[in-house]
């Protein structure tokens, strides 16, 4: 029952890198725009629909 879920941790498909976290503290420090929250992790990205 568990197999699956252990699988999936072993094997992550989205994983968050450090430049993932860079863009996203580049894009606040530097934005024009009046946006409060930008998306870093990967998953949070993908969610948003691939936007940044």
């Amino acid at each position: 029952m568990a197999g699956p879920i252990f699988a999936a941790f072993a094997d992550p498909s989205l994983t968050t890198r450090e430049s993932d976290m860079a863009e996203a503290e580049w894009l606040a420090a530097t934005g024009k725009s009046d946006q409060l929250h930008y998306p870093a992790r990967a998953e949070a990205v993908e969610r948003k629909g691939g936007a940044r």
